[in-house]
């Protein structure tokens, strides 16, 4: 007959946790989509069970199905940034009073919808560029 202390140890060794000690106030997790596929991912592997998965990372087999299955209806994907876009950019002589600063410094004409224009030269603090741009509509 084995040695009950051997039994003992090696029982629990294999039974998982069924309680988490929660020392704050527990807050709403927040899953990026990324997160939420690879979870996704990782539950459809062969062999591999949705139940263990969710219980590994602490959510529920529920939350687990609903992201699978918007995973699968196409609703829970990756969402990429917008490629970045050129604008064309015309370099106009200085005697069209366009260009040419107080000292003969360039100045730049950035034309925005609505036949609007933002004319700076080349000292221009670029954080307050960013701010009038973005407060005209324009995007950065």
């Amino acid at each position: 007959m084995p040695n009950k202390e051997v039994l003992t140890t090696a029982l629990k060794m294999t039974v998982e946790p069924m309680a988490e000690i929660l020392t704050q106030p527990e807050r709403r997790r927040r899953w990026t989509s990324e997160q939420k596929l690879a979870l996704v991912s990782e539950s459809l592997r062969p062999g591999a069970s949705p139940t263990q998965v969710a219980r590994r990372y602490g959510i529920s087999t529920g939350l687990l199905y609903t992201w699978r299955q918007l995973a699968r209806s196409g609703e829970l994907a990756l969402v990429s940034a917008p490629a970045p876009a050129f604008v064309p950019v015309e370099i106009v002589p200085e005697a069209s009073g366009l260009c040419g600063g107080e000292r003969g410094d360039g100045v730049m004409v950035i034309e925005l919808a609505g036949d609007r224009r933002v004319r700076v030269d080349r000292h221009v603090d670029t954080d307050a560029l960013r701010r009038v741009l973005l407060a005209l509509g324009a995007t950065a």
